[in-house]
């Protein structure tokens, strides 16, 4: 039998911590209560609570300070928090969803609105379980679908290629055949690295989602982003050359830096397969009022499919048919992972005059504006 959801009360009001404890028994639910934010931290360390409901003003530590370290807390950051706040609060009420509240409950409230709110939001986060494993499920279905063929490829090209200069050895290869042939073992070998090292981040990132160390960050320069690019475009075939451009600012982020920088390998490589030949990347950074860090990488070439907007956490190979060459796909699975782990957002939004954006959405440091 599954256990009852366990939510805690965070509340400085005795009388208002009681009634919203007994309400909440008397519907079945296993409750912890806490008389302020510094308490109720430590209380949601112990019983690793499904649900919290706090008030917004409290001795020791306020509301905002109680949800500010619960979601900087690698056990803690995806529990779903609701607000209690006043009525003709409006600004509270704003500031707290842009923190990270998941919903709020205004005082004065009545037991069937309590009961309403919590019941919403538990089953929000159980439909969301469910759709996250759902979609690990369909996305290991399509690795192992996809792998065989994607690995074995460059491995062909490394044995057919080796056996032949094997071959041609005895007859004595001309200076251009070994040049030729070496290229096509470099690539391919190359080729088959990325797609193991991308498999062994995916994996890492699937059974490490709440495992970020809540004090994570990073300070971005530009350099990062030109040396990603720099390393990225030296590796083109001169047949499909993309330049680009890049205008960063610099910033704190609230995001590991293996994180920030596999999203960015992810998206510049993205950029580069499905730009048109002899096209300009152009990938903008700056920093936002709502305090994150939005980096957009933008590139002229085929629209992204309108119907697969909604899969970009997905193993996904997109136009499999007409583009085999492409890849493996897995790099927008590797940035759905790395936005969950780093409270992150992808956005995808396909341009009027044929361009695509890639918008990513990044935390800043706490202490930034």
């Amino acid at each position: 039998m599954q256990a009852s959801p366990t939510i805690l009360i965070v509340e400085d009001s005795l009388s208002i911590r009681e009634t919203l404890k007994a309400i909440l028994l008397d519907a079945g639910y296993r409750v912890h209560t806490a008389e302020n934010g510094l308490a109720g931290f430590e209380a949601a360390r112990s019983c690793s609570p499904d649900l919290i409901l706090s008030d917004l003003e409290m001795p020791e530590a306020n509301g905002f300070q109680l949800l500010s370290r619960i979601r900087e807390d690698a056990e803690l950051a995806m529990t779903p928090f609701i607000m209690i706040t006043a009525i003709t609060d409006r600004t509270s009420t704003r500031r707290a969803m842009e923190l990270g509240a998941d919903d709020y409950l205004t005082k004065p409230f009545t037991p069937e609105e309590v009961l309403s709110t919590v019941k919403s939001r538990l089953a929000k986060q159980q439909s969301w379980r469910e759709a996250t494993h759902a979609l690990q499920h369909a996305t290991n279905q399509r690795i192992m679908g996809i792998l065989p063929h994607e690995l074995r490829t460059p491995l062909k090209g490394i044995i057919g290629f080796a056996e032949l200069m094997s071959m041609m050895a005895g007859k004595g290869l001309t200076p251009a055949q070994t040049k030729e042939f070496s290229e096509i073992i470099l690539r391919s070998g190359k080729t088959l690295l990325s797609h193991t090292t991308r498999l062994l981040t995916l994996m890492e990132y699937q059974h490490a989602e709440h495992q970020n160390p809540a004090d994570a960050s990073s300070s971005l320069c530009p350099m990062w982003v030109d040396q990603e690019l720099q390393s990225q475009l030296a590796e083109q075939l001169p047949t499909s050359t993309v330049n680009a451009e890049a205008r960063i600012e610099s910033a704190d982020l609230h995001c590991r830096e293996d994180l920030f920088r596999a999203m960015l390998r992810e998206l510049v490589s993205n950029a580069i397969k499905f730009a048109a030949p002899g096209s300009t990347i152009r990938i903008h950074g700056q920093k936002t009022a709502d305090r994150r860090y939005q980096l957009d990488i933008e590139n002229p070439g085929r629209a992204f499919p309108s119907e697969r907007l909604q899969q970009i956490g997905a193993f996904v190979q997109f136009d499999r048919g007409t583009h085999e060459q492409q890849g493996l796909g897995i790099g927008l699975a590797i940035i759905g992972h790395a936005c969950r782990m780093s409270r992150s957002r992808l956005n995808v939004f396909n341009l009027p005059e044929g361009s695509v954006r890639f918008r990513l959405s990044i935390p800043l440091r706490p202490h930034q504006a």
